[in-house]
């Protein structure tokens, strides 16, 4: 924290000291924000479902331009954590695509069809069921990015406990424009994309972006020499706006997008620490028993144990220095023998209708279709044995949603309301093959996961906002929400029926190793608040929130007798939260400072955890989805945005988090409530100055950017990723008589180095795999052609 405080000092006091100086003034930081002369502009939002000035909304909320996403070098959705206070993205734990989120202290770290993300994604009002492939591409031709913080469901799609994050792309105009744009970059980045907006007739207009992308790799696994953490990709979007009259408006989107890619290097440290469970009656934790077995040849747990207590100790010995060595060397290299990659293919279609019914009243209508197929394997040891990897992992997902709502001002304005109803319909199928320690667990040492998934939900809301003066405000909104669940579940090994608890041989075979499962769930959400503007540039605010993210079913559970089963796939309930916020929101010094603070308190009830459960008598760790735990959170949010001069401006934010459990027992009965509640770093920092100076060509414009954050449990018990910075810069060269741009870029400048999310599971298998590294200091240039 002191590192970061300095950095930040010094970046804030160096920018502050430029002299002023007589230039144009820089245009709108966002296409919605009207900037008057050295004047902070209003920055034009629709998180509540109507355009409003985001600085007169009582909630935390975290607004981003395509330009800020653009000068911020912002190419990929997981970097949208570096902009806000709360919101934290790491990779999933396969491949580059998927991702966790997590906000205020509610995770989603399961991103299996069964299992509702903390923090909803939303794009172009289109809710996304699934973090799933939210990472796959580029981010291209955005207008702007909205980041809600806390409990969410009484304006618009899903409900959610964490938050929500909505994205708007350009929309088509009546205007013949579009750009093209090249990069290239370290560890061979590249990518070459190009916009076209053509106006069809007077009433009809089109906007269509392309994307092609990919990386080399910023390592190498030494067991095949293949690269690691390569990426290959492309994305086609488009859109076709109609607009016959004033009242009424039409608009289809469609997308597609594919990449495949490589997994990083895992690498695995502790591997003697004693696991709990696995390595009884080997003479040695689990991974390197497997490690000397396959070392040495040995075919089996029965011909180590045969081994004398001398012999064992001496291959346990050499074992345990070849792990620590394939643990060592570059971070981002491997050794591993389970090829690990990905392709992601995703495409969906919406359509959203305006309508204006009156002059007080208009309806929205919003379809949409969405598809995505991932297929892929894994290697979790980051060793070349056989001690936790997935041949073969697979997901399959189909969804459809509609949304209708209906928004009115009445009483002269006073009175602003908007009812809405949500419907949406998810099946999907997932497939996966577990190994783990090969030769110890013999036939045993593969799980086969099937599931069949089917996820209804139903909603509707409303909310109201009233101006009982012309300085205050009070605003309620309800939701009655149905999610329902299915599962078909086909969990087995060589000789059991795991989803059932019985073997195989009892049931007929593998046909009939199908446990069928369902469950439904409904709860109320609620908002309500009170909002004082005693002028034009102040706000204060006093909210609170309830919502839910829905509980569901144990897709990964297994055990081998159906007493053990019967527990094992119990339902898990919804993960509800309810919080208390107080906020300031105000602008300074003729608008030259914007200062937005707010402090809250959140409780999470029945807090959805994931626990290894290992298999009785198999090497198998199927993950049991848990109401486990209760937390409470307390903390602070702040933005700052300040112009000292003309064409200079400096941006901060943060975050203090004091998240703790209240109570916290495993599925085994282990109290772990003195535990850290995981992907909460308990500090938060960024700081970002961008300056704008007008030269005889055009103009040069200069954006650098730092962050810090505290070091965070990421994996219980035992993970933790460490405090780490970030800093990045852009330099750009804007000729705008030709309309060619010009920029380098560098991200991750001091090298920063570290693991966001390591696993641990040294209560099953004996070890703490690292997880994949961060980025390494990247570098490149790109051009920018506009017409």
């Amino acid at each position: 924290m002191a590192r970061a405080l300095q950095v930040s000092t010094i970046m804030f006091a160096a920018v502050s000291c430029l002299p002023s100086v007589s230039i144009e003034q820089a245009s709108a930081q966002t296409g919605t924000e009207e900037r008057a002369d050295n004047m902070l502009g209003d920055i034009v939002v629709t998180a509540r479902k109507r355009a409003e000035n985001a600085q007169d909304i009582p909630i935390s909320l975290t607004v981003a331009s395509g330009e800020d996403l653009v000068a911020k070098s912002i190419t990929q959705f997981i970097q949208l954590q570096q902009i806000t206070p709360s919101l934290h993205i790491i990779p999933a734990s396969f491949g580059n695509t998927s991702v966790i989120l997590a906000s205020r202290g509610v995770a989603y770290v399961d991103i299996r069809l069964n299992n509702d993300p903390a923090v909803g994604i939303y794009v172009d009002g289109v809710y996304l069921p699934r973090a799933v492939g939210v990472n796959a591409s580029e981010l291209l031709d955005i207008a702007r990015v909205e980041v809600l913080s806390g409990p969410q469901g009484t304006l618009f799609g899903k409900n959610t406990s964490g938050g929500a994050i909505n994205f708007f792309t350009q929309a088509p105009t009546d205007r013949l424009e579009g750009s093209v744009k090249a990069r290239i970059g370290a560890y061979g980045d590249r990518a070459a994309s190009a916009v076209l907006n053509l106006p069809v007739t007077d009433t009809l207009s089109s906007r269509s972006v392309a994307s092609f992308f990919g990386r080399d790799g910023y390592g190498r696994n030494m067991f095949d020499g293949s690269r690691t953490d390569k990426v290959n990709g492309r994305m086609f979007r488009t859109a076709l706006s109609w607009t016959p009259g004033t009242t009424f408006q039409a608009t289809l989107r469609a997308d597609y997008s594919r990449t495949r890619s490589t997994q990083g290097a895992y690498k695995g440290f502790s591997f003697l620490q004693a696991p709990t469970v696995a390595g009884a009656g080997t003479g040695g934790p689990f991974p390197t028993v497997e490690a000397a077995l396959e070392r040495n040849d040995i075919p089996n747990l029965a011909a180590w144990l045969a081994l004398s207590p001398a012999t064992r100790d001496a291959l346990l010995l050499d074992a345990d220095r070849a792990l620590r060595t394939f643990s060592a060397g570059n971070a981002r290299d491997g050794n591993f023998d389970q090829a690990a990659r990905e392709d992601m293919k995703a495409w969906g279609f919406s359509a959203t209708i305006d309508y204006d019914l009156n002059d007080k009243i208009s309806a929205k209508s919003i379809t949409a279709l969405r598809r995505f197929d991932r297929n892929g394997t894994s290697d979790l040891d980051g060793t070349p044995y056989a001690i936790l990897q997935y041949p073969y992992l697979a997901a399959h997902d189909r969804q459809f949603s509609q949304e209708l709502q209906i928004s009115g001002d009445f009483l002269d304005g006073r009175l602003k309301s908007i009812l809405g109803l949500y419907y949406s319909k998810e099946n999907g199928m997932e497939t996966s093959w577990q190994e783990s320690l090969r030769r110890i667990g013999g036939n045993n040492a593969i799980t086969f996961q099937n599931a069949r998934v089917g996820n209804r939900s139903k909603g509707i809301f409303t909310q109201h906002t009233f101006r009982v003066l012309d300085t205050l405000s009070v605003t309620g909104g309800v939701r009655l929400s149905r999610d329902d669940r299915s599962l078909d579940s086909s969990n087995y090994n060589n000789t059991n029926c795991l989803s059932l608890g019985r073997s195989l041989a009892s049931i007929g075979g593998i046909a009939n190793c199908i446990r069928p499962m369902d469950v439904s769930f409904t709860r109320w959400s609620y908002t309500g608040s009170i909002e004082y503007k005693p002028d034009r540039d102040l706000l204060f605010y006093a909210t609170t929130r309830r919502s839910y993210r829905s509980g569901g079913l144990q897709e990964t559970a297994g055990a081998t007798t159906v007493a053990a089963a019967d527990v094992a796939f119990i339902p898990f309930r919804p993960e509800v939260v309810t919080d208390y916020e107080v906020g300031m929101k105000s602008e300074w010094f003729d608008r030259r400072l914007r200062v937005n603070v707010s402090g809250y308190h959140s409780i999470i009830d029945d807090s959805i955890r994931n626990q290894a459960r290992p298999v009785v008598g198999s090497t198998s760790t199927p993950i049991s989805t848990q109401n486990a735990a209760g937390v409470k959170v307390n903390g602070i949010e702040f933005e700052a945005t300040v112009l000292p001069v003309k064409g200079l401006e400096i941006s901060t934010n943060g975050a203090y988090t004091d998240a703790k459990f209240t109570r916290y027992l495993t599925p085994t009965g282990v109290d772990l409530t003195n535990l850290p509640v995981w992907f909460t770093p308990k500090w938060r920092i960024g700081v970002s100055a961008a300056y704008t100076q007008p030269i005889t060509i055009g103009t040069v414009s200069a954006n650098i950017d730092y962050s810090w954050e505290d070091r965070q449990l990421v994996s219980e018990p035992s993970a933790y990723s460490p405090s780490h910075e970030q800093l990045n810069a852009r330099i750009a060269l804007d000729l705008s008589k030709s309309g060619t741009t010009f920029a380098i870029f560098a991200k991750n400048i001091t090298k920063e180095k570290y693991g966001p999310g390591p696993i641990d599971l040294s209560g099953a298998l004996g070890f703490v795999a690292s997880g994949q590294y961060n980025p390494p200091r990247t570098y490149g240039a790109e051009i920018t052609k506009t017409f």
